[in-house]
């Protein structure tokens, strides 16, 4: 059984890769658009001790594809693999037709929401935006469309409150990995289901805006307390409109949906306290507030 692993140095490649190769999985070759040479790679996380997708390759003796700005020019090595099957994870460029239908079963991507709903390159930052208190992942047969194909198998769990974007990725790519482990064999039996994605039900988002990070005091304080956690790592500040006037918080420190406030807001030195839509949450007030 011929496997191809394309994906990046994002946390959501690096586990279920590990986790393939360390159940026993061989792996024939892996592909990426990193070039070995790089020493760092600036805007993604790395997932323990700044090991790089290529480090996997070399460590486990597995051949490494660098894809060329055209992926369609490595169509000819990549043929020569003889390939049963493609999986991809946390690969941002769309593969074209000529590579996807290569492989014999098929290509298959882990994707992390529940799909239909929340496709594009951001949906955990969407998820958490829309106030969802889940961790989700699809595994889908690919197609020309981003995020499309029939759906193989769906996962997911409860979200502890307070954990940070990294925090959440490590949990999403061992939710990705242990989906990826349970589906391997049907996928190279060939004895699988796929459930055609409804249309109508689905929707996308692009990259988030500076107005995406705006809150709304019509969400839950427990919505409110997890968007800002989960956006630490980028130092990110969020403006919250009340009664007309406009605070910019830079962190949050607690919330309570039990009890109730009279008041609307109330500041003590630098922190706020907001009246949310159920709940009140506390914040800090970022340096330049207003």
């Amino acid at each position: 059984m011929n496997i191809l692993f394309i994906g990046s140095s994002s946390p959501l490649s690096i586990i279920p890769l590990l986790k393939l190769i360390e159940s026993g999985i061989e792996i024939c070759a892996i592909a990426s658009d990193e070039s070995m040479s790089k020493k760092q790679i600036s805007g993604i996380s790395i997932y323990n001790e700044n090991k790089l997708i290529f480090d996997i390759a070399r460590r486990y003796h597995i051949p490494y594809i660098t894809f060329n700005k055209n992926l369609s020019r490595s169509r000819s090595t990549l043929k020569e693999l003889k390939l049963d099957l493609i999986l991809v994870s946390c690969f941002a460029r769309k593969l074209p037709l000529d590579i996807i239908s290569l492989p014999i079963i098929g290509s298959f991507n882990i994707h992390p929401s529940l799909l239909p709903q929340f496709r594009g390159p951001s949906p955990i930052f969407w998820q958490l935006r829309n106030g969802i208190n889940e961790l989700a992942v699809t595994l889908h047969r690919m197609t020309e469309n981003f995020d499309d194909g029939n759906i193989i198998k769906q996962k997911k769990r409860k979200k502890l409150d307070g954990l940070s974007y990294f925090q959440i990725n490590l949990q999403v790519s061992e939710l990705a990995a242990d989906l990826l482990i349970e589906c391997l064999p049907g996928l190279i039996s060939g004895r699988f289901k796929e459930i055609p994605q409804n249309s109508v039900a689905s929707n996308y988002q692009s990259f988030p805006e500076k107005k995406d990070y705006f809150l709304s005091t019509k969400w839950t304080a427990q919505h409110m307390y997890n968007f800002i956690c989960a956006q630490d790592m980028h130092n990110q500040t969020f403006t919250c409109q009340i009664n007309g006037f406009s605070f910019r918080v830079s962190r949050a420190h607690a919330f309570n949906m039990s009890s109730h406030v009279d008041y609307e807001y109330q500041i003590n030195g630098r922190y706020i306290r907001v009246k949310c839509a159920k709940g009140f949450i506390e914040c800090q007030l970022a340096e330049d507030p207003l």
